[in-house]
C-alpha cells in the first residue's frame, strides 16, 4: 500500500488563514496544522508528488525545542529519518510552500490547480469564514469597546473545480455537537454544492452518537466510518489512492 500514490501529483491545505484587523492584529482560530501536515508527509511516504501550503502552524512534528527531554529530541530525529527514507524509497516528494493570510492561500490555490498539473487536492486548512474590514495603521488600545465590522470572505472551495474540473477534491467538514445524521447531511450537502469527491466529516465536541475519530462520505452517500485518529490518514489516502 505505501506506492499506491506512486507517480501522482497532490496538493494539500494545512493551518488556520490569518485576517488582518489592522497593521499588527489578526483574527484566527485554533487549528495549528497537524492533520494537513500529517497528511501530506504520509501522502508522500506513498510515493506522491506532494506541495504543503502551510498557514501559520503550531505543528510538534515540525520542530525540536531545545528545553525538550532527549528522548523526544531522539523520537522526533528518528520519524523524520524513517519518514524520508519511505519517501526515497517510493520516489516520493514534499515541497512546503508556507503562507499567512487568506489572500496569499486564496492565490497560491488558484495558481498551483490552475496548472491542472495536479491529481488531486486535499483541502484541510482552516479557511477564515469572515475577514474584518482592516484599519491602517494600529487601532489605539483606549477603548472601552470595540467594535470590528466584517464580510465573508470568498468561499475558496467553490472555485476550486472551475480552476480544474478534472481534480480529486477532497474537503473537510468540521462541526460541533452535531448527531451523526445531522453531520453527514451537512458534509454531503457541501460536497454536493462545491462539486467535490470525497468529505472528510467530523465533530469537535460530538453528541454520543458521533463517537468515532472521522467518516468519509463520497457523492453517492457512502460512508466509511474510522474508528481511530491515528489511522484516519492512512484510510483517507489509501481510499484517494483507488479513486484516482
Amino acid at each position: 500500500m505505501m506506492g499506491i500514490l506512486k507517480n501522482k501529483k497532490v496538493l494539500v491545505t494545512a493551518g488556520p488563514t490569518w485576517v488582518p484587523i489592522d497593521d499588527v492584529r489578526v483574527i484566527t482560530n485554533v487549528f495549528g496544522g497537524t492533520t494537513g501536515y500529517r497528511i501530506a508527509v504520509l501522502a508522500a511516504e506513498m510515493g506522491a508528488k506532494v506541495t504543503l501550503l502551510l498557514g501559520p502552524y503550531t505543528i510538534k512534528e515540525t520542530s525540536i525545542m531545545t528545553d525538550e527531554p532527549f528522548g523526544n529530541i531522539l523520537n522526533k530525529a528518528k520519524n523524520i529519518f524513517f519518514a524520508k527514507t519511505r519517501m526515497s524509497l517510493f520516489r516520493g516528494k514534499l515541497k512546503i510552500v508556507s503562507y499567512q493570510y487568506f489572500d496569499e492561500l486564496m492565490n497560491l490555490m488558484k495558481e498551483n490547480i490552475s496548472s491542472m498539473e495536479y491529481d488531486a487536492v486535499i483541502h484541510s486548512a482552516a479557511v477564515a469564514d469572515y475577514t474584518p474590514t482592516k484599519t491602517d495603521g494600529k487601532i489605539g488600545s483606549g477603548f472601552n469597546e470595540l467594535e470590528i465590522k466584517t464580510a465573508p470572505t470568498p468561499k475558496i472551495i467553490s472555485h476550486i473545480k472551475e480552476w480544474d474540473s478534472e481534480i480529486f477534491l477532497v474537503q473537510f467538514k468540521l462541526e460541533v455537537g452535531l448527531t451523526e445524521e445531522e453531520l453527514f447531511e451537512r458534509a454531503y450537502a457541501g460536497l454536493i454544492k462545491n462539486n467535490g469527491d470525497l468529505v472528510v466529516a467530523n465533530n469537535k465536541f460530538g453528541t454520543s452518537e458521533t463517537t468515532a475519530a472521522a467518516y468519509f462520505v463520497d457523492a453517492e452517500k457512502n460512508v466509511t466510518v474510522v474508528t481511530e485518529r491515528e489511522e484516519m490518514y492512512k484510510q483517507l489516502l489509501i481510499e484517494i489512492g483507488r479513486r484516482i
